[in-house]
């Protein structure tokens, strides 16, 4: 015997084909955007946390050395004319240099903008420390210490003594280039926004810290 074709048993039509691909496609779109956003913000968190500990490095280790000193071994000379018109300073604590540089990014491993190195005296002027750190009489490579990373630039910095004894540390660490194209100065750097009409904010990211501390040694 022979079966009868059942006329019902049609495949997909056409129009049912574009609108399966059509939801598909939404969906997908839907699913990317999600991702996109998932990576986007782990990336801000990660940024954010690296400029957070730079920062916090920095403002630590100049405390430390402060409170392990004697008020009579500080010298903050170098950073009395430190502004965004004059972005290069020094300071000197116990036998620790300091060479400071504001608004300027770090782009290589050779670059700097914060340094610290041993000397038996503190520099009288403005340290000459080349780009690539080339050694001369007063330091060598080896002793050098970067506290900020690649991508990363000191936009304010000072420190400031009271009459009590004690020293205010103030430091601002940007990330990233995506910043105000105009950003306003301030008495010892330049102040960063972040542009929030930007695609690329999640790759932007500015701390500011502040500590006070008194030398334990009053010698």
């Amino acid at each position: 015997m022979f079966r009868k074709k059942n006329k019902n048993n049609k495949g997909f039509t056409i129009i049912e084909l574009m609108i399966a691909t059509a939801v598909f496609a939404v969906i997908m779109i839907i699913t990317t955007t999600a991702i996109l956003g998932i990576s986007k913000t782990y990336i801000q968190g990660l940024v954010e946390s690296q400029n957070q500990n730079t920062t916090r490095r920095i403002v630590s280790q100049i405390s430390q050395d402060i409170q392990y000193n004697s008020p009579a071994s500080i010298n903050l000379t170098g950073l009395l004319f430190l502004d965004h018109n004059r972005p290069n300073g020094w300071f000197c604590i116990g036998q620790d240099v300091y060479v400071v540089q504001i608004d300027h990014e770090i782009t290589n491993s050779n670059d700097y903008a914060l340094i610290r190195y041993s000397s038996s005296s503190c520099p009288t002027s403005q340290p000459k420390i080349s780009a690539n750190l080339t050694p001369n009489t007063t330091y060598n490579k080896g002793s050098v210490e970067e506290l900020l990373t690649i991508d990363q630039q000191l936009s304010q910095f000072d420190i400031t003594s009271s009459r009590n004894g004690y020293f205010t540390i103030s430091a601002t660490v940007a990330y990233g280039n995506d910043f105000m194209l105009n950003p306003k100065p301030s008495p010892h750097g330049l102040i960063y926004q972040c542009n929030t009409s930007s695609f690329s904010l999640n790759f932007c990211s500015i701390t500011s810290l502040t500590n006070s501390v008194g030398p334990s040694i009053n010698y």
